[in-house]
């Protein structure tokens, strides 16, 4: 590959990353300002834990961190705020006493549920004008960009 086929590849892989990063920014913020005008008394990022909660729980914190992929100190904040809006409760593990398991309240339950159409709503605006065949190519492309970061994240090729 000579030096101006090397340049272009750079040029849009960097291209490529800034877009994905772009386009997750702007969906969040789209969330967020909806959320907020809706008076849904959540933010965008405390959806991404009611919905994990409502699919999956109960869940320790530490798992919460990973399927979240956000920071122990972040979770630990979130859940704190969350668990004062009574929206989430932390139990001992039966098993294993040292592990806290948090799980939504019924009062959790029903703001996904109350927050479920805002969250499909902004997702059909930004979906408008793709196809089916066009989802899925996005999804099987962000799909492998994923697994190609899973599989060199503890390799010698590092990447996170």
């Amino acid at each position: 590959m000579d030096l101006q086929e090397v340049i272009k590849t750079e040029e849009k892989l960097a291209v490529s990353g800034y877009v994905i990063e772009r386009t997750a920014r702007c969906m969040k913020q789209a969330l967020q300002k909806r959320l907020a005008e809706e008076r849904a008394g959540i933010t965008a990022d405390q959806w991404i834990l009611l919905d994990l909660l409502s699919a999956e729980a109960p869940l320790s914190q530490y798992e919460i961190a990973a399927k979240s992929y956000k920071d122990a100190p972040t979770i630990t904040r979130m859940l704190e705020l969350m668990a004062n809006k009574g929206l989430i409760r932390r139990m001992v593990d039966k098993e294993d006493r040292r592990r806290v398991n948090i799980e939504l309240t019924a009062k959790g339950h029903k703001k996904h549920s109350e927050t479920l159409p805002i969250i499909r709503d902004i997702r059909a605006t930004g979906y408008e004008n793709l196809s089916d065949s066009d989802l899925n190519e996005l999804k099987r492309i962000m799909d492998t960009i994923y697994r190609n970061f899973e599989h060199h994240k503890n390799g010698k090729h590092a990447l996170l």
